[in-house]
């Protein structure tokens, strides 16, 4: 279900961007399969989502099954991770983790993921860090870890011809869970 969700949001996002310029998606697996969590990458569900968008869109897509890639997005130095990698970090710690890798790669700036929280931080190194959240809400591990369940929402980045972020603009998502609710009182008012 969050991979027809994710697949039809950037759709539609793309959709929408593509007449005013040019557009490229870029996706990096994660730590959770169609069937589990740790699944290969024919099982990956972010690598699903990034395989149905090259189908759907041709070309433009880009699909890493690594863990870590440094991709050259409109001339930008973009560090794409997972994020599952630093396991339970602090914020603090985090940064200082994601610095470490930004001196191998020295990226422009670094977008991750697994954190289910919708965040944008400047490490000490004074790397600029971009964390999606999640386009669902009320998943067990984030309640039980984070201690309430997440907002659904992402990051659009707008980058410039200079390399420069132009905008960057966080996109609330209506979650599944909510459209649960919306669908069940409806049928209730009956």
């Amino acid at each position: 279900q969050q991979i027809d969700h994710a697949t039809d949001l950037i759709k539609h996002l793309v959709d929408s961007l593509k007449s005013l310029a040019d557009v490229e998606i870029h996706c990096i697996g994660g730590n959770h399969g169609i069937r589990g969590r740790y699944a290969s990458w024919n099982d990956n569900a972010d690598i699903e989502v990034g395989k149905r968008l090259r189908e759907y869109y041709k070309k433009g897509v880009f699909v890493y099954e690594n863990l870590v890639e440094t991709a050259d997005i409109f001339g930008m130095k973009v560090l794409l991770l997972h994020g599952h990698q630093f396991r339970y970090a602090s914020i603090n710690s985090l940064m200082t983790l994601v610095d470490r890798w930004s001196a191998v790669s020295r990226p422009d700036l670094v977008c991750m993921g697994h954190f289910h929280r919708c965040m944008r931080v400047r490490t000490a190194a004074g790397v600029l860090v971009y964390v999606n959240g999640s386009l669902s809400t009320g998943q067990r591990w984030a309640y039980e870890t984070l201690g309430a369940t997440t907002i659904p929402e992402t990051w659009l980045l707008i980058v410039g011809r200079d390399r420069r972020v132009k905008y960057e603009l966080p996109i609330l998502c209506k979650s599944s869970m909510e459209e649960g609710r919306e669908k069940g009182s409806k049928s209730s008012r009956r």
